[in-house]
């Protein structure tokens, strides 16, 4: 399933597409809150931001970075090398756990 991100820097802009998708689940990170989704065959990431340059640039990288990026080594691990499956689950699950953590309410 292919990732859509998309971000807004005021909840104006936002407000529509969560409107428009109804259900959604909220997460908060590092004071930004994100709503995930599904549509079709795509996950959906709306980002508030806040107003400015480096809201934006801190939204983009949280979003890669706790989004994107286990996806991404789960899938190229095993993808390669298959045999390293059991190794990939068990980073995956740390990078939760780690999550968790750090964002946590």
């Amino acid at each position: 399933m292919k990732t859509i991100g998309i971000i807004g820097a005021m909840r104006e802009e936002i407000m529509p597409l969560l409107d428009f998708f109804k259900k959604y689940e909220e997460v908060k990170i590092g004071g930004n809150s994100f709503y995930t989704t599904t549509y079709k065959n795509y996950n959906i990431i709306i980002a508030y931001s806040k107003i400015g340059k480096i809201h934006a640039a801190l939204t983009c990288s949280i979003m890669a970075l706790h989004f994107y990026a286990p996806m991404y080594l789960l899938l190229t691990v095993c993808d390669r090398e298959p045999q390293r499956e059991a190794e990939a689950l068990q980073m995956l699950e740390k990078h939760i756990i780690q999550f968790n953590r750090m964002y946590k309410e």
